[in-house]
């Protein structure tokens, strides 16, 4: 198929969905009440469905009632939407990294947050604009974005840093997580919430394993898999309080034997680094390296409501600060639900 005939099926599609207005026929409400879709006639859901099966999903999203994009299905996502459901979101000003088909956007909106931008490396727009169009959603869209273009885009965009930020399945994908992590927390505010998500390595060593040879996963985007001892201090040092997680074992382990993981972390972001008493290193005042990550200031710092898992059995570094490691040791692994590996209609969570 060439772009054009992709381009002009997008369009003709587009065009045949029309149906998503304000009034109009039946609709399909959510488990908390939010209205998220209108339905369709047999002609335009045939019209739909043959242009989605043709395009290359990421995500598995329900369309209409029985129609669910061929996506991958992705385990990972349930560990991010369990964390995400425990946030304030309502009324919030969002950011979804790597968004790819908009899942975690739509999930976002769904919440009735205030505002939602979601961004991507790669340009995904015929899939975006099916996913916002047949679910009713309403969200900003920046392809073709690295993080940085975000965070120079992002103040024409809104007046004040986010209140939420996702950063889900990207983290492990960057050169430089140090990085990553940096510029995401410039872009949020004090108060506010980040959601990471990633692969990691049970150990308590501080330790960075990079994948030669594929060596922790054939992926060959997947470049930096960090310890949980490591990933604990980066969060600390750029000011991201780790308050929770949600995570599953894979079934392999690094070269030296440590487990590896994926988790999904919830971070409240605090105006000062957290180190341990005894470490002078991470608060050095003479340092200027981050000057050019400097956090974007708000006039708001009231921190957003999180509610923490009841499973989990948190090993408290301080009151209200978990320690990752030790936390992963004690508690046992989120139960993975076929369900919520797609986004289902009526659904919002």
């Amino acid at each position: 198929m060439t772009s054009a005939t992709a381009g002009h099926d997008a369009n003709m599609a587009l065009l045949l969905i029309e149906w998503v207005k304000v009034g109009g026929q039946s609709q399909i409400t959510t488990l908390t009440g939010n209205t998220i879709m209108h339905s369709m006639s047999n002609g335009e859901m045939a019209a739909l469905e043959k242009l989605a099966i043709r395009l290359n999903w990421y995500h598995s999203i329900e369309l209409h009632p029985g129609f669910v994009t061929p996506g991958h299905g992705f385990t990972n996502i349930v560990i991010t939407r369990e964390i995400l459901k425990r946030c304030e979101i309502q009324g919030m000003t969002c950011l979804d990294v790597g968004a790819m088909d908009g899942l975690m956007a739509a999930i976002l909106c769904r919440r009735d947050a205030g505002q939602v931008v979601a961004c991507d490396r790669y340009k995904r727009q015929e899939q975006i604009d099916i996913v916002r169009k047949a679910l009713g959603v309403n969200f900003k869209y920046l392809p073709d974005s690295t993080l940085a273009d975000v965070r120079a885009a992002t103040p024409g965009i809104i007046s004040n840093p986010f209140d939420l930020i996702v950063f889900s399945g990207v983290l492990y994908h960057m050169y430089d997580p140090m990085q990553g992590l940096a510029i995401v927390r410039s872009m949020v505010r004090t108060g506010g919430i980040v959601v990471i998500e990633t692969g990691a390595a049970v150990s308590e060593k501080n330790v960075g394993y990079f994948n030669a040879a594929g060596a922790n996963d054939n992926d060959p985007h997947n470049y930096w898999t960090l310890s949980l001892s490591l990933l604990d201090y980066m969060l600390r040092y750029f000011c991201m309080k780790p308050v929770d997680c949600s995570f599953f074992p894979y079934p392999a382990k690094t070269e030296d034997g440590s487990q590896l993981i994926r988790i999904a972390i919830a971070c409240i972001a605090t105006e000062k680094q957290l180190p341990d008493p005894q470490d002078k290193w991470m608060v050095y005042e003479g340092r200027d390296d981050d000057s050019e990550y400097t956090v974007w200031n708000s006039p708001i710092t009231r921190e957003l409501k999180y509610q923490s898992m009841s499973s989990n059995k948190p090993a408290w570094r301080t009151p209200g600060m978990i320690n990752l490691y030790r936390t992963v040791l004690q508690s046992s692994p989120t139960a993975i639900t076929d369900d919520l590996r797609k986004l289902s209609l009526g659904v919002d969570c």
